[in-house]
Parts: C-alpha cells; sequence; structure tokens
C-alpha cells in the first residue's frame, strides 16, 4: 500500500497523509461504526507518528485502535486486539 511504501523508504509525512486518506474511507465506507479496518489503520498511524518521534499522538492513535478492536471483538482474545496492544 501507498503509506506502507512511504514509511519503508522513509516518507512519513507521506506516509502520514496517505494513511489518514484511507482511514477516512474506511469511516466512509462503514458510516463510523467500528471495524477492524479503521483499526488497523489507526495502529499504522500510531507507528508511523512513533517512528517520527511524536509520542502523544503515537499513543493517541494506539489507544484509539485497541479501543475499536476491544468494541468489535467484545474483549474476546483476537489477534487484531493482541497486534493493537504491542502497537
Amino acid at each position: 500500500n501507498m503509506g506502507g511504501v512511504h514509511y519503508y523508504i522513509g516518507n512519513y509525512v507521506e506516509a502520514i497523509q496517505y494513511l489518514n486518506i484511507v482511514l477516512g474511507m474506511w469511516r466512509q465506507i462503514y458510516n463510523d461504526r467500528p471495524c477492524s479496518n479503521s483499526a488497523n489503520s489507526l495502529m499504522n498511524l500510531g507507528i508511523v507518528w512513533s517512528k517520527m518521534g511524536h509520542h502523544n499522538e503515537a499513543m493517541r492513535c494506539c489507544t484509539a485502535s485497541l479501543e475499536m478492536n476491544r468494541e468489535i471483538y467484545s474483549d474476546r482474545p483476537h489477534p487484531n486486539t493482541a497486534l493493537s496492544w504491542v502497537c
């Protein structure tokens, strides 16, 4: 994906831009309801923000990802929730 490619080549600002576009699309598609795609996008945003040294923004995104996954999977063990814990 474009966000991932920009992340891997060190274009973090561009990665954030693409990831935000994708997050907006998921929110529109799912009418702002929690979905695993949005949670994954938030987790990826958190990773990029952390890499850029913006740890408060990273924590905000990772926490939102975790909360969304916990809502989706009702606190049942799930790989997506586990990934959010290590974001």
